[in-house]
């Protein structure tokens, strides 16, 4: 591990244990007595508040008052989230709102000045292709301080006849262009999964019941999800089908691949997921084969003869 990366560590680790004793940092980062002594120093010498402390092995203590220094950027760093703004151009909105040029200035204005004439060149020789975000989505901000307060949304939204949903939304997800916000339905009592620009927020409130950590709330949604989707399906695929599928996919779906060559998509729907599988299956073409269970297969065959029927 560099130098630099590894001081940007130990800042982490100072701030998670206030206090702590040198052969902690020798074993948290494989180093030696003299490197840890010279990394304490090198953090003190960037504004780390670490003084040590006496006693029966003695330590260092980080004043809990003062803040840490900022993390220190190398190069390839600093061109990396250049890198990363350059794909983010490409949304129109996102739950920060659209400050990618502000941000994007400032970290030039810290970038070494002899070399700032590296990043035009950099950026122009990086462009992304894949589908920018296509619907204008200005709930995004509130849906995320939503998310973060663990707050209860209440909005309306086309499918629901105009009467109000309320909703403790717990993820944002944005797929194939569009934002979708996946919460717990409090008047049915199930998950469900909103596209964010057909969302128009009435009211936000405090929850009624004390929430689990966000971290729960999740790991929460994703066990009944799995253990509601009961509809195993298995489907084969070409080299070009993996391609498709690799770039378009859904986390409950996975590729597996035999020694014979045989590309193989497996997963698992919900009963009430037939259609919208047999719908995405129609994206791959004569990429795709042997299509079980019988009752997916079925209903993409209906679906393809209602296409040719309609091309007549």
């Amino acid at each position: 591990m560099g130098k630099t990366k590894r001081i940007n560590r130990e800042l982490a680790f100072i701030n998670e244990h206030r206090e702590f004793q040198l052969v902690d940092l020798m074993r948290a980062f494989s180093i030696s007595k003299s490197t840890a002594l010279r990394d304490i120093n090198e953090l003190m010498a960037l504004g780390a508040p670490i003084t040590a402390f006496a006693g029966c092995y003695g330590g260092y203590q980080v004043d809990s008052s003062s803040p840490l220094p900022p993390v220190t950027l190398s190069e390839n760093e600093q061109l990396t989230i250049f890198f990363a703004l350059q794909l983010l151009k490409t949304l129109t909105d996102s739950p920060f709102g659209r400050n990618y040029q502000q941000i994007a200035d400032k970290l030039t204005r810290v970038f070494p000045e002899d070399r700032r004439g590296l990043i035009a060149p950099a950026m122009a020789a990086i462009r992304y292709a894949g589908p920018a975000q296509k619907a204008p989505t200005d709930s995004l901000a509130q849906i995320f301080t939503a998310i973060m307060q663990q707050q209860t949304l209440i909005f309306l939204y086309p499918s629901h006849a105009n009467s109000p949903v309320s909703v403790n939304p717990i993820l944002l997800t944005l797929n194939g262009g569009f934002w979708y916000c996946t919460g717990f339905e409090t008047r049915k009592q199930q998950w469900r999964t909103y596209r964010c620009d057909r969302i128009r927020i009435i009211g936000r409130h405090t929850r009624n019941e004390i929430p689990p950590s966000p971290q729960e709330e999740r790991r929460k949604y994703e066990a009944e999800q799995a253990q509601a989707r009961t509809l195993h399906f298995t489907v084969n695929l070409t080299a070009a089908g993996r391609d498709h599928f690799n770039r378009d996919h859904f986390p409950n779906m996975r590729l597996e691949e035999e020694g014979n060559g045989t590309i193989r998509m497996v997963g698992s729907i919900r009963p009430d997921e037939l259609d919208f599988l047999a719908r995405y299956l129609l994206g791959f073409g004569d990429q795709a084969s042997n299509i079980n269970p019988p009752a997916l297969l079925q209903r993409y065959r209906q679906l393809l003869q209602d296409l040719l029927a309609s091309s007549l």
